[in-house]
């Protein structure tokens, strides 16, 4: 955080910045916390610290209110619970709850810092009459007994962190929204990937239900659980029946994947660049900005199990969804996955499909085309091109093929159009 921040901070006498600095007060030689009830000195006066230590060297001492608070020692106390699908940790501050974390949990360390910063407090194993309470009603939630929570909860984190976590207390039970559609409920439908983080953030799973934000492709997408955890709480709730397609022994499934899950996401690189020519796909640099920057751009693994089978990218566009690279590892093809994967968008996404094929002109570009004429696909014969990839490329002339309630006469122009404008970033 800046000066100006900081500043803010101690003339709000904001208490979530308590042990993130401290200010010193030149005229009187004291340092305080940003929330000290102490008199606010002259704007000029302020000296900003990192550390407490840091100010003591330069020769200020604590005021009498801060040496109290340091000397206070507070205490969040802390149990595990074992639950059917891993074990959480419960903790407790004065009469709330204010923990109930996956063990897990990569981001473990995170919590713990920021509830001890925040709340001034330390750990210490043991129980109190709410992890008590809190362990009851998660024994019941797990029996199939509860769908509700009446557990006092204690939110520690920043005012737009917070917002989001309660407004996951209105997701009722057996219903799942997208990052998207939370977006949209707190007012700030563009930002869907703080929504994400703050979700990724919270420290109160399950009694804060974030296990029922799913993708907006319905993929699972990451839970500080891990996937079958989240998996199990939405199948205990009975939601979980659109997210996967068992068929043939298989578990096929989408799972959303970032830049940063590295070899997920070098496997799909090695794919797409290995399956289709170059010029049939846009600058790498590019892919990853609309993967991380683009909410309405998919880009998936494609599952069986946990086992990496192919991956699809696709475009929820304005009435239907363009499909614009799908492809399968080359030691999987011809063993049904492609079927699949594709009753799985049809039965999941609930809207028609649009996707690009190669005019019928060899054995190949005819078994394709046939391939997605089988799985319910009309080919398209208006004149179609593709725009280029890249700058000075060439277009190529290519067939549209839809599924779902779209007619050529009436849809053409409006789906071309919109291909055209929102995937290739031409104009018409």
């Amino acid at each position: 955080m800046d000066e100006k921040e900081k500043i803010k901070a101690i003339l709000d006498r904001d208490s979530r910045y308590d042990g993130v600095f401290w200010y010193g007060v030149k005229s009187t030689r004291i340092v305080c916390k940003p929330s000290c009830n102490a008199k606010i000195p002259l704007l000029k006066n302020i000296e900003l610290f990192d550390r407490v230590e840091d100010a003591i060297k330069n020769g200020y001492r604590p005021c009498k209110i801060c040496m109290k608070v340091m000397k206070e020692k507070n205490t969040i106390k802390i149990k595990r619970y074992e639950s059917l699908c891993g074990v959480l940790m419960l903790g407790s501050f004065g009469d709330k709850l204010c923990l109930c974390d996956w063990q897990v949990e990569k981001h473990r360390d995170h919590v713990d810092r920021r509830l001890k910063r925040i709340l001034r407090a330390e750990f210490e194993e043991g129980t109190s009459e709410v992890i008590g309470k809190a362990e009851r009603q998660l024994d019941e939630f797990f029996a199939g007994q509860r769908r509700e929570f009446d557990v006092p909860l204690l939110f520690v984190g920043t005012d737009f962190q917070k917002t989001v976590w309660n407004e996951l207390l209105k997701i009722p039970f057996g219903q799942t929204i997208s990052y998207g559609e939370m977006a949209r409920r707190i007012g700030m439908p563009k930002a869907v990937r703080a929504v994400a983080n703050a979700n990724g953030a919270n420290s109160m799973s399950i009694f804060a239900p974030c296990h029922r934000v799913i993708g907006s492709d319905h993929s699972l997408t990451g839970y500080g659980g891990g996937l079958d955890a989240k998996r199990f709480l939405l199948d205990l709730e009975g939601t979980n029946r659109e997210l996967m397609l068992y068929e043939n022994e298989k578990m096929i499934r989408l799972q959303r994947i970032h830049s940063v899950d590295t070899d997920e996401y070098r496997f799909m690189e090695r794919l797409l660049t290995t399956a289709f020519p170059k010029e049939e796909y846009r600058e790498l640099d590019e892919i990853r900005r609309l993967t991380e920057m683009e909410p309405i751009f998919h880009n998936n693994l494609i599952l069986d199990g946990h086992t990496l089978v192919g991956f699809i990218t696709y475009w929820n566009l304005n009435g239907f969804c363009y499909i614009e690279h799908f492809a399968m590892c080359p030691d999987l093809r011809n063993k049904g996955y492609g079927k699949d994967v594709l009753t799985f968008l049809r039965e999941s996404i609930r809207v028609p499909l649009v996707l690009e094929v190669e005019l019928p002109l060899d054995e190949m570009t005819r078994r394709r085309i046939g391939f997605y004429e089988r799985q319910g696909f009309i080919l398209w014969r208006h004149k179609y091109t593709q725009p280029p990839y890249r700058q000075g490329g060439a277009s190529l002339d290519l067939y549209l093929m839809a599924y779902g309630e779209l007619d050529e006469e009436k849809d053409f122009d409006t789906v071309r159009k919109e291909i055209y404008k929102v995937v290739y970033s031409c104009k018409i």
